[in-house]
Order: structure tokens, then sequence, then C-alpha cells
């Protein structure tokens, strides 16, 4: 042995060594909980998933078999029969889902948290040290809302540089992307922190406790999340409530009541009057707060969510239509697109409900009143610890929340819910005698091979998904299409693997090995427009066109892509009609050059036009002056058009094209850069904007920035999925309903677009020039060929002709 390295393992074997290995580690989990293994990425990235699979199996696999070496049952929560009956009733509602595949996981995934929650309690109830994982809650806490406070920092920040203050509200999405995940992450430790702050006696512990609860219930007013909100104050309500059950409040009581009485009348009926005005003056900050462009009313913002999940639950009322099809079936109930693609039904009621009927609720409801009287007992019973307390009113408030919202497809607030849940009844202390109640190893045991079983098997396809995504960025589709298929042969249910080889077969022009594909995929995935309406545009079906159009009858692409299809078979009235259709659900398209490009078009175009009642608005007042070169008068119309409505970015491009029509290029630069700071529901609001910034910057002399903003626009509309330009890289309906990484566009090049205006036209020939210029002459015909498949007659499809075409 050597003697120089005993005292270090001697050491490492020390109780303190081993208090700051176990305080390490939680602090470790927490931090990747939150930055990675807890986050939205962690359901869809192939290497996340497979390193939580491997961690959580090692992890599980090591306590159970320590605990059956020890021949020591785990310690029982008191919660077993609830757990259970609810992971019963998931695993029966996928017995009967009308998709078992695609319910398949989140039922395994159920096991999976009911296991973590079973050892998390365990470990806890045998020794790990409480402190360490409300130290870890309290990091947590702080990160979110030091983000939040820094990232209103810097928001107004950028106004003030400009010279002004936002004439719009800001609303913080937060570390994990998604405002109202943050509200419900904060109201989870809120009460934590208060509760921690009303225990500690130091000065310097109460002042920065006091300083993270101020900056997290800042950071939850920014996140305008209205059911947050109302969550949040149930949680201060709980909260307090259970504080005054404690009795503390007895020994505040006098004084607080002689305080008040020695105000006297006047002083007390100041003091009222003064409560009265601030609660006054926080109800307008939560109203002026609540007016996002986001936001429509609470109630009628969920109806269409509530209402599709209610038809959902009226297909099998009993079990339910099966667990997780929310996304899959709300394409059946709502036109998407255009529509705005629900990952869930926004009330975990309803979520339950139509995924596992009455059996699932009845559950669900079993278990929180269980919950609920099983925790509230062992808090009293284990002194009524203020922190525990606050874990308590934290678990109230998700309740609350959560009849609004459904936020447990981010994995963190699970984790967060289970760790409050088991930190409740945990003995403050090490268990030193066996406890009556005890939890087999059998069953935690069945669970997790179960769990384990059902991620092995979806992992195997995953990473041939992953080697076929990673093969398509780089361009090579025929062999990602291979990938494809392999993965639709390892896990065939799943049909988003034979949706992206169809796609990447048809990518790499073999078109007749894509088509049987989608045809395939369009039969197993039957509430999914985008499906038919591909189908029809390789294969010029137009009864397929007709039935993408009834699942999505509000999509101007699809009526667009009838119109072609019609023009392209010679039927000149049902293109005209489709036209016209697609005019109207989406007017600003006339602009495109796509309309100028046949006589027939121009007719349709035209005849639209007429049909339209005059624009009196401001902001046409301003166009018309801007076209009569009166700069003056267009930009106090465009001013008119902003004071109107401060959330509308519009009138910013009026009011900068005025100002360089006056000669005042700092100006017109000063008022695209407001008006891009301006908050939109989708980036194709911003395309105008950011091309008039590349135009200023060019007349600046700027090519730097100019090149930027074009290749930005170009990029918008080159490519993009179903849901509009700027939408390249979120393929929504396969994260959401599939829980799959997938390819960044879900629409093939053989859709008919009309997105590229005059403006755009000469913009991108500019564009394409200077990528020559610069050697790259792959970019210049790329951007020019885009435009020239759109609008064959323009600026760039006569310099496609010249220098690109073969």
């Amino acid at each position: 042995m050597n003697p120089a390295a005993a005292p270090t393992r001697l050491r490492l074997l020390s109780p303190e060594g081993l208090r700051l290995l176990q305080l390490a580690l939680t602090l470790l989990a927490a931090l990747y909980l939150l930055f990675a293994g807890g986050t939205f990425d962690a359901t869809l990235r192939y290497r996340v998933k497979l390193l939580n699979f491997a961690a959580g199996l090692a992890l599980a696999g090591a306590w159970l078999l320590l605990r059956r070496r020890q021949r020591r049952p785990l310690a029982a929560s008191g919660l077993e029969g609830p757990l259970v009956l609810l992971a019963a009733s998931q695993w029966l509602a996928v017995a009967t889902s009308l998709r078992p595949r695609l319910s398949l996981e989140w039922a395994a995934g159920l096991l999976a948290w009911v296991v973590a929650f079973w050892l998390l309690h365990d470990v806890l109830a045998r020794g790990w040290p409480r402190r360490y994982v409300w130290q870890a809650l309290i990091v947590l806490a702080a990160l979110l809302a030091g983000h939040g406070v820094l990232a209103a920092a810097q928001w107004y920040a950028g106004w003030l540089a400009l010279g002004q203050l936002p004439p719009v509200t800001f609303r913080y999405a937060g570390l994990l992307g998604h405002a109202n995940l943050t509200a419900c992450l904060l109201n989870l430790l809120l009460p934590v922190v208060l509760g921690h702050l009303l225990t500690v006696t130091r000065r310097a512990g109460q002042a920065a406790l006091a300083v993270l609860a101020a900056a997290m219930l800042l950071t939850e007013f920014l996140t305008s999340s209205r059911a947050g909100w109302l969550a949040c104050a149930a949680t201060l309500g709980v909260f307090a409530l259970l504080w005054a059950l404690r009795g503390d409040l007895r020994r505040y009581w006098p004084t607080w009541r002689a305080r008040w009485q020695s105000l006297g009348r006047v002083g007390q009926a100041a003091a009222a009057l003064g409560a009265l005005a601030a609660a006054a003056a926080a109800g307008a900050l939560l109203l002026r707060q609540s007016q996002h462009i986001t936001h429509g009313s609470l109630f009628q913002s969920r109806q269409e969510f509530w209402g599709a999940a209610w038809a959902l639950f009226r297909l099998q009322p009993l079990t339910g239509a099966g667990p997780d099809l929310f996304p899959w079936y709300y394409t059946a109930t709502t036109s998407v697109p255009p529509g705005f693609l629900a990952p869930h039904a926004h009330s975990l009621v309803l979520q339950v409900l139509s995924g596992s009927g009455l059996v699932g609720v009845a559950a669900l409801g079993w278990l929180a009143a269980a919950a609920a009287l099983r925790l509230a007992r062992q808090w009293h019973a284990g002194g009524r610890e203020l922190p525990v307390a606050g874990a308590l009113a934290g678990l109230a408030g998700f309740g609350v929340q959560h009849l609004f919202d459904y936020l447990l497809g981010t994995p963190l607030t699970w984790w967060l819910v289970i760790g409050l849940a088991a930190l409740v009844p945990a003995p403050a202390a090490p268990a030193t005698e066996p406890s009556a109640r005890r939890l087999p190893l059998w069953l935690p045991g069945l669970f997790t091979l179960v769990a384990a079983g059902v991620f092995a098997f979806g992992l195997r396809g995953e990473a041939l998904n992953e080697a076929g995504l990673s093969l398509a960025a780089r361009g090579d589709w025929a062999t990602a299409a291979g990938r494809f298929q392999a993965a639709a042969q390892a896990d065939p249910a799943l049909s988003v693997y034979a949706q992206s080889a169809a796609f990447a077969y048809t990518r790499a022009g073999e078109v007749d090995r894509a088509l049987p594909l989608w045809l395939a995929a369009a039969q197993a995935d039957p509430y999914w427009a985008v499906l038919p309406a591909t189908v029809a545009v390789l294969a010029h079906d137009a009864s397929s066109l007709a039935a993408a159009q009834a699942l999505a009858p509000n999509s101007d692409l699809l009526a667009l892509n009838a119109g072609a299809l019609a023009e392209a078979q010679g039927d000149a009235e049902a293109a005209r009609a489709a036209y016209r259709r697609a005019l109207g659900l989406r007017p600003s398209s006339a602009a495109a050059l796509f309309w100028q490009q046949t006589s027939l078009r121009r007719a349709a175009v035209s005849e639209w036009q007429t049909t339209q009642p005059p624009d009196t608005s401001a902001l046409a007042q301003g166009e018309a002056a801007l076209v009569n070169g009166a700069a003056a008068e267009a930009r106090s119309w465009f001013e008119q058009a902003r004071a109107a409505n401060p959330a509308d970015n519009r009138p910013y491009a009026g009011l900068a094209r005025a100002a360089w029509l006056a000669g005042d290029l700092a100006q017109a630069q000063a008022d695209v850069e407001v008006g891009l700071r301006i908050p939109v529901a989708n980036a194709a609001e911003t395309l105008s904007l950011r091309l008039l910034a590349g135009e200023l910057a060019a007349a600046a002399g700027d090519r730097a920035a100019a090149l930027a903003a074009y290749t930005t626009v170009f990029s918008a509309v080159n490519d993009y999925t179903c849901l509009g330009p700027g939408t390249y890289g979120y393929p929504q309906r396969s994260w959401y309903v599939y829980h799959r990484a997938a390819l960044p566009s879900d629409l093939v090049p053989q859709f008919a677009r009309a997105d590229i205006t005059a403006a755009m036209d000469a913009d991108f020939a500019q564009l394409a020039e200077w990528y020559r210029a610069e050697g790259d002459a792959a970019a210049a015909c790329l951007i020019l060929g885009r435009v020239a498949v759109e609008a064959p007659q323009s600026i760039s499809g006569a310099a496609w002709r010249a220098t690109c075409a073969p």
C-alpha cells in the first residue's frame, strides 16, 4: 500500500467528502435537466434521448440491484395504489387506441416517471440530504429568474438606445423557450423560495432570498401567462393558508394590530386608499401586460383546443381514443395549414379525458385526491416545515394552471413535480427503523423493464432516422431515403419515417419510388392535409387535392395549387375559381409575380381586385401618397396608422420609405429598426421590413449588411413548411405527433408558391450578382433558379436563363 495515497482515500470516504459529493451530484443533475435532459429537445433529439435512456436505466438498475443485494425493499410513499391504477388506465387506453403506436411511448414514459418518483422517494428516505435538493431547486429558480430579468433589461435597453419607450409589451419566453412553461416552473419554485425566506435567520440569506422572490415575481409577470398568473395567485394563497395553519401568524398578530391602531382613523383610511390604489395599479399593469399579439381571450383561445379534445373523447368515451393522440387528431377539426398546430389540449383534464376517457380521468382524480390528503398529513406529521409547505403550495398551483394548460411535454416539469412530491413525505433524517410499509422491488423492476423495452425499440428506428437526417443535410437525398426506409422497416407503425423517405426520394428526383410511400403515408395519417396534397402535385391528381382541401379549407397554399393544377390541365374556369379563393384567403399575395406569369392568372387577379372594396385605411392612403411622391403626406398617414395600432409593424415600413423619399436615410433606418423590434405572430410579417433594411444598407454603401438582410429574406421564402415563409427548420407536426426530429420542411419543391414580389425579384437578382462576384456561382444560381421557378418572367428569371440554365 502506498502511504501517500491513504490519506486521500480516507478523505474521499469521510462524511465531509461524501456530503460534498452528494451536493455536487445534486447540483449537476439539476443543471443537466435545465439545460439538456429536461428540455423540449430531450423529447426530440436522438442523442439527448439516448443519453437520458442510458443514464436513467443505469441509475434505476443500480439502485434496484443495490436494494436487492441488501434484501431491503423500497420505502413506500403511500401513493402506490393510485399510481399503479393511473398507469394501468393508460395501458388500457393504449390497448384500445386508434393508433396504439403513437400512444405507446406516452404510457411507457408514465411508467418511467412513476419509477423515478419511487426511487427518488426511497433515496431521500434513506438519507440523501434534503437540504441539497432544496438548494438545487433554489439554484434553478435563480437561473430562471435571473435570465428573465436580464432578457427584459436587454429588451428595454434596446428600445432606449433607439431613443424611445417600447409601444408594445415584452413577453418573456424563458430559458426553455415557452412563456407558459416558464410561468409553471416559477410557480412550482416560488413558494419553495418563500418557505426558505421565512425560515432562515441570517440577514444576508433573507436579503438574497427576498431579492430572488421579487425577481421571480417580476419574471412571472413578464411571461404574460394568464393561466400562470391564476396559478401564482393560487400558489401564494395556499402557501399563506399553510403558513397560517402553522400558528406563526398568531405571534405577529398583536404587533400588526398595535401598529394598525396606532395609525388612527386618518392613517387607516390613507392606508386603505393606498392599498386600493396599489391594487388598481397592479390590475392595470396586468391588463396591459396581457395585451400581447400572442393572446386572445383566455377562454375563447382555449375553446378550439377543448372542442377538439371533446370530439376525440366522444369517439371512445370509456377508455379514450388513445393517450397522446390529441395533436394527431387536432388537424381533423382545424384547418392546418394555415392554423396553429396545437401540441396538446391546453388542459390536463381534457388531455387525459380525450386520451384515456372516463377511466383515465377517474384514475387521475383518485391520484390527485390521494396525493393531496397524503402529502398534507405527512406535512402535518413532519413538523409543518415551511419549505415543505412551499412544495405543497407549488403542487397546488400546478394543478390550477393545468386546468388551462398542459406542460408535461417538457421533462423538467415532470422532474419538478415528482421532486416536490418526493420531498414532502421524505423524513428529515435517515430512517433508522424499518417502516411497516414497503414497496416490493419487483413492481418498480417490472415497470423499468417495460419502459426500457419500449424506448429501446424506439431508439433503433431513431438511430437510422438520425443518419438519414445527417445525409439529407448534406444534400445526399438518395442515400438518406434508404436510411429513412430502414427506419420505417424497424418501426413500421411510426409513419413519419415513411414520410421522410418519400420526401427524400422526391428530392432525389425518384418520384416513381416516392409516390407509393406518399400514398401509404396518407392512409396511415388521414388527418394531415399535406400528404394528399403532395400526392396531388406529384401525380397531378385533382381528387387528392380536393381531399387535402377538405382537411384544410382555409389554406391559401392548397387553393393556389388547386388553381395551378387546373390551369395545367386546361380547366380555366376551375383555375380562376381556385385562384380567386387563394387570393381571398391571403390578399397580400396579390403583389406576387406569380400572378403575372400567364394571361389566366392576370385575369384572375384582375377579376378578384374588382370585387374588393376600396381600401380607405391610413396605411392605404400612405401607400398612395408614396406612389405620388408626397413624402410628408405619406408620413402623416403612416403616423396615424401607427397611433391607431402600436402593435402593427406595417406602418414602420411606410414611415421608412417616406423618410427615404424625403432624403433622410438615417431616419429611414431608425424607422426600420423600430419596426423590427415589434413582436409579430410569424416571421413572414417581418420580411418587407428586412428587405427594406437591406435596400437602405445598400444605399448607404454597406454591402455586408445588405447581403445579410437579402439572404435572410431569401432563406425565408426559398423553402419552408406548410405554415409559410420563415418556418423552415420547424416541422411542428413531426415534433408534436411523433416526437421525432424530422426534415426541416414538409413541402416538396413541386408545390406552386406565390411569395416573391417585384421588389424581392430585383433585390434577389442583386444578391445573386454579389454572390457571383465573390466566386460563389452555385449560390447565385440557386437564388436565381428559385425565383425563376415561381416567376419565369422576372429579372432573376432572365438572369438565370442567361447564366445558369443548362
